[in-house]
């Protein structure tokens, strides 16, 4: 039987012959190995259609590389080992570094033992990024942005201290950076905590893309050490290595010693390089680095990792003394809100967090670094429960039909709204998607099933709809109010670039500190007809931070720009 290499040659050119020639990549290996790498496509679909395009007279031979994975797909329990095996040793990236950490195992006895992982350490990702694929290093670290974005931090900028001057970064060499924490799911109800990095310059590119890699654990087999030293916390040891990494970043040199302040070992690739710089396009000409300057991700993991209150707390915000327990300081209320944000200055003495956390001391990070992200807050928050929330209130409580006639009459509406051309646009609208359980339909609270893009496009034909049925209540010019500054609000945030000035700022706050009253005011009237819609929850007190933060020259507006991803 012939083997591997003799059944391409088969397929490829027929009995007796052969070719050594190592053809270009066809545009459809490179679309089917892109899918793939990202997750959208699983190695055996890449290989059943390379097969089909070789049955369908395709003879190259890297579609025929493809299509022989798993044995021609006969055993395709070794399709992703072959295509791992035949691609992952022409990536020209740095090696991961191995570390022993505590976590936990539930099923055995002990629970807590040491086991390895790895991380991509950001400076040796930087490095290696920088001089093997120089063109990509360019346009996911935005270098060609970084000018603009220094124009636009101003000179009071709390990042600025006696440490850090303005005059020492603020140049077309230092690339200001994000990183960020969440949850994601790896299998049915369990996921893993992945930390990733990214400069705040790259615009216009998904974070499929932009986002690169640290380091990921399972949550069920964390484990979390509240004792000051955190000897058998399983983040720790990670933390210690990425803060020894970005210190590296920041001084844009290849670090003398190792994370614990030991010497290399001598004739090592660490030894050799220590003190030369990470990047240096021209010899004896200005080195790149970067500055770690704004923390985003969901609150979820800002409070439960990064030590911010909790949001079922009874004091659950960390910029301001809003309370739940407290009817004069209710966290819920903005038309008479009796709590107080802090000033600027008072973070130093009050901090957003509770409890001091290692991420805290790496450089340039500080308490005002936490950035509430419009991704999280209002995307994946805010919106999609108030887009929820109106399209319940016009199918179940407004419209005169029963509800499927109803949906079916809005999504109708909705359709012929959509621009031309939208990539996000929706396919189709269920009551599945608009109320967790349609039976019984009014026992939770409405929450709209969509991606942050979808919901994002969702917004305009859905207030075009609203305003076409013309709003006769106060109700209902009310919601279409809410509706409208939220259109408003995302418009504007998409004409900044990086740091909103000081009339965007104005702007921004205004529009979403009214569309908060708003939907307060709305709240009031459910209540009291007993309807469960207009809801408010912890991300709407949080939003107004956000927006209220927006003034402040801190960058937060860049990091809501560059990680809305919508």
């Amino acid at each position: 039987m012939p083997g591997y290499r003799q059944a391409l040659d088969l397929q490829a050119h027929g009995p007796g012959e052969g070719s050594d020639v190592e053809h270009d990549m066809p545009a459809v290996v490179q679309e089917l190995l892109l899918l793939w790498s990202l997750g959208e496509m699983s190695a055996a679909a890449v290989q059943r259609l390379a097969h089909s395009l070789v049955l369908d007279g395709q003879r190259h031979e890297k579609i025929l590389e493809l299509a022989a994975l798993g044995a021609f797909g006969q055993q395709p329990g070794n399709v992703s080992r072959d295509l791992l095996t035949r691609y992952s040793g022409d990536i020209r990236v740095c090696n991961s570094t191995k570390l022993q950490v505590p976590c936990l195992d539930p099923k055995s006895n002990p629970k807590l033992s040491r086991e390895e992982t790895s991380l991509l350490l950001p400076h040796d990702l930087f490095v290696s990024l920088a001089a093997e694929y120089n063109d990509t290093f360019q346009a996911i670290m935005g270098l060609d942005k970084i000018p603009d974005f220094w124009k636009q931090v101003r000179r009071d900028d709390w990042h600025w201290t006696s440490e850090y001057r303005q005059a020492d970064f603020s140049n077309p060499y230092c690339i200001p950076l994000w990183l960020h924490g969440d949850g994601v799911e790896y299998a049915d109800k369990r996921s893993a905590m992945v930390l990733s990095w990214g400069s705040l310059t790259c615009l216009g590119f998904a974070p499929t893309v932009s986002a690169l890699f640290a380091c990921c654990f399972a949550k069920q087999a964390t484990n979390k050490d509240e004792d000051p030293d955190g000897v058998e916390d399983t983040f720790l040891p990670l933390w210690q290595q990425l803060k020894w990494s970005f210190e590296a970043l920041l001084q844009g040199d290849h670090p003398s010693r190792d994370h614990n302040g030991d010497r290399f070992p001598p004739g090592s690739y660490r030894a050799k390089m220590a003190g030369k710089p990470l990047f240096q396009p021209v010899p004896d000409g200005p080195k790149y680095r970067a500055c770690l300057w704004s923390i985003v991700g969901d609150y979820e993991w800002f409070s439960l990792d990064l030590k911010l209150p909790h949001w079922n707390s009874k004091q659950m915000c960390g910029w301001c003394n809003a309370r739940r327990d407290d009817d004069a300081k209710l966290w819920s209320c903005f038309k008479h809100k009796g709590w107080k944000s802090k000033g600027i200055n008072d973070y130093e003495a009050n901090p957003v967090f509770t409890q001091p956390h290692i991420l805290y001391t790496f450089p340039f990070v500080q308490s005002l670094s936490i950035c509430i992200d419009v991704l999280h807050c209002m995307d994946l928050g805010v919106l999609v429960r108030y887009e929820g929330s109106v399209l319940k209130h016009l199918i179940y409580h407004e419209l005169p039909s029963d509800a499927r006639t109803n949906l079916d009459r809005v999504w109708e509406a909705i359709q012929n709204r959509y621009e031309p051309n939208c990539k996000s646009r929706l396919t189709t609208l269920t009551l599945a998607m608009i109320v967790p359980k349609p039976k019984p339909p009014h026992a939770s609270h409405p929450v709209l099933k969509l991606k942050a893009a979808e919901a994002r496009h969702f917004l305009p034909p859905l207030t075009s709809c609203c305003e076409a049925l013309g709003p006769k209540t106060k109700v209902q010019k009310l919601r279409l109010q809410g509706l409208k500054q939220l259109c408003s609000w995302y418009e504007l945030l998409d004409e900044i670039e990086f740091v909103p000035n000081d009339a965007q700022a104005r702007k921004l706050k205004s529009l979403l500190h009214g569309f908060l009253m708003v939907n307060e005011e709305l709240c009031e009237w459910a209540r009291e007809q007993g309807f469960n819609i207009y809801e408010p929850v912890p991300k709407n007190h949080y939003s107004y931070h956000l927006a209220e933060l927006a003034s402040h020259p801190n960058g937060s507006g860049a990091t809501s720009k560059s990680l809305s991803w919508g």
